[in-house]
């Protein structure tokens, strides 16, 4: 059985699994009996699915986090600029870029942004269907968001039927030259993110910390959180807590230093 939470423990279990498993490939590899190579490959099958699941794998690492009360690496405003002067820059995928990392700033996972049809954008909101087959949730975009998503969905109907942006279709797709009108998967995704961050000289950036930073957000800004909840697919109170603690430790600086006549340039 896979454990529902990914402990160090299991991490080394399937580590010594996964070398056992290499040990009796080799045997094989010169003869040896198989049934013993065999038998290890079903035994390490269920972990491999379970850490090759991406939605899966982080929602668990979600809870792991949770469970040791870390806070949420958001992205910090700085950092953010810097991106987004990269985004600016003229390129073939630029368009389609900005408008993913719109999306993801509105606390999608990479999974559940992978996964988007042009079907599910109704010109104000998205329908996502949660990893894992948790709920859907509808999740409003701002302006600017918007505006972006548009202009991707504008600059496909300009291309060739490869890109047609038909109600079936997926929301982002593939630009290279070997899988160009594909749906854009996870990896190709997470690869693009990399790639923004490492030329913006942000370390360190990967699409899950975007959905961080949203939730950081909604919870300065005093979002109910329920209703937090709700927007990013969360059902549990103590990976929402993930967002608030940051929040929470600042409120309670910058409180102490009011009432003390002090302001918040002082932190």
């Amino acid at each position: 059985m896979v454990p529902q939470v990914l402990t160090r423990c299991d991490a080394e279990r399937y580590r010594q699994v996964s070398a056992r498993v290499k040990a009796q490939r080799v045997a094989a590899c010169f003869g040896e009996p198989r049934s013993q190579y065999a038998a290890i490959v079903l035994q390490l099958a269920p972990a491999q699915q379970w850490l090759s699941d991406e939605s899966t794998f982080a929602h668990r690492c979600d809870r792991f986090g949770a469970a040791r009360g870390t806070e949420a690496a958001h992205i910090e405003a700085e950092e953010l600029g810097d991106l987004w002067v990269v985004l600016e820059l003229d390129d073939k995928t630029r368009v389609r870029d900005r408008a993913i990392i719109a999306v993801l700033s509105h606390g999608l996972r990479a999974s559940e942004a992978s996964a988007l049809n042009v079907e599910h954008w109704n010109g104000r909101m998205l329908t996502v269907h949660r990893s894992k087959g948790q709920n859907v949730s509808q999740v409003p975009l701002s302006r600017e968001a918007r505006s972006h998503l548009e202009a991707y969905l504008e600059w496909r109907r300009q291309q060739d039927e490869r890109f047609a942006p038909a109600p079936e279709s997926p929301m982002f797709l593939a630009q290279d030259p070997t899988s160009a009108g594909q749906r854009l998967g996870y990896q190709g995704l997470h690869k693009m993110v990399k790639k923004l961050g490492a030329i913006a000289g942000v370390e360190g950036i990967h699409p899950h910390r975007f959905r961080h930073s949203f939730g950081t957000e909604v919870t300065r800004r005093g979002v109910d959180p329920l209703f937090g909840k709700e927007l990013m697919g969360i059902k549990g109170d103590r990976v929402f807590q993930r967002y608030t603690q940051g929040v929470f430790k600042q409120a309670a600086a910058e409180a102490y230093l009011k009432a003390i006549g002090e302001g918040d340039e002082d932190l």
